[in-house]
C-alpha cells in the first residue's frame, strides 16, 4: 500500500494536517512506517 493511498483514506475520513496524519500513521497497529516527516509533506504536496 503506498503512503498516497493511505493519506487518501485517512483525509476521506476526516480534515488533518500533515502533523495529524504522521501520528495516526505512526499509532497504526496494521502498517509499519519508519519514513520521516518530509515523506508525508511530499505526499500531501502531490495529491
Amino acid at each position: 500500500m503506498s503512503l498516497n493511498h493511505v493519506i487518501l483514506g485517512l483525509l476521506n475520513r476526516e480534515p488533518a494536517t500533515g502533523y495529524e496524519l504522521k501520528k495516526i500513521i505512526q499509532n497504526t497497529l496494521f502498517m509499519y512506517w519508519s519514513g520521516n516527516n518530509n515523506q508525508i509533506y511530499k505526499a500531501c504536496a502531490a495529491l
